[in-house]
């Protein structure tokens, strides 16, 4: 499985540069665009607001932090749960 076969409703895990994760899911996908919402600890629900990903390389967008493909840096990505 790669990112681009990803469905709303997947989950899949946030990596930092420090190697810490944060499980993600999938509520929408727009454009090349994964939008995800953190999963709140023993299921409890989602965070709302969402964070941005790109398909094809998993690499966080965000405008506000300079961050994604057309920024050419990331701090977070995505990768598919093992």
């Amino acid at each position: 499985m790669k990112l681009k076969d990803l469905k709303v409703g997947d989950r899949v895990n946030r990596y930092h540069g420090s190697g810490f994760f944060m499980e993600m899911q999938v509520v929408e996908i727009k454009d090349n665009l994964l939008v995800c919402a953190a999963v709140l600890p023993d299921n409890q629900g989602l965070v709302k607001g969402g964070w941005t990903f790109d398909i094809n390389t998993g690499a966080e967008d965000d405008v506000e932090l300079e961050w994604g493909v057309s920024f050419g840096k990331t701090g977070t990505y995505l990768k598919l749960k093992e």
